[in-house]
């Protein structure tokens, strides 16, 4: 899962071929919401809401790409940087369809690992220096152990059964 930035997702890629990759869906959205004028955003945000449907579907990753690139190309006549929407690396942004209801809405957006980031660099910063890299490890854990418990605090008894599509 990333905010398509090609750096990342390269080297995500070079380490973990098999992997499946998710890009950020939040973020392209508010990309694309910038994108039109005030008097189209409405019209543009149901649209967006029914291309990347969350829950209760049965639509797979490559027909959502189909009605990215109908969207694509309607809107892309009124505003040209929304044509190159329809280009297939933005297959990515549908590949959390291939997962079950339940852990959709935990790779949908990259928001909740830029919350972390910002723990860790918090904590990191009040520390000062650290004695040993493994300290560094050990406090980073706690951190997110202590989110986990806290603000990302979800029942997760589903894992078990989920299947990839």
């Amino acid at each position: 899962m990333s905010d398509a930035l090609s750096g990342i997702e390269n080297a995500v890629c070079s380490a973990f071929p098999t992997a499946l990759h998710q890009l950020c869906v939040v973020h392209f959205k508010r990309k694309v919401l910038n994108t039109v004028s005030s008097k189209d955003k409405a019209e543009v945000w149901e649209e967006l809401k029914e291309l990347f449907p969350i829950e209760h579907t049965d639509m797979t990753p490559l027909a959502a790409y189909e009605k990215l690139r109908t969207f694509a190309q309607r809107w892309g006549k009124k505003y040209p940087s929304l044509a190159r929407l329809g280009n297939e690396r933005n297959a990515a942004y549908f590949t959390y369809l291939r997962f079950s209801d339940s852990v959709r809405r935990m790779i949908y957006s990259t928001n909740w690992v830029e919350r972390l980031n910002r723990s860790y660099k918090r904590t990191l910063l009040m520390r000062g220096a650290m004695p040993s890299p493994t300290s560094v490890v050990y406090l980073l854990g706690s951190v997110a152990k202590e989110k986990t418990e806290g603000t990302y605090a979800r029942r997760l008894p589903y894992f078990r059964k989920w299947k990839i599509r």
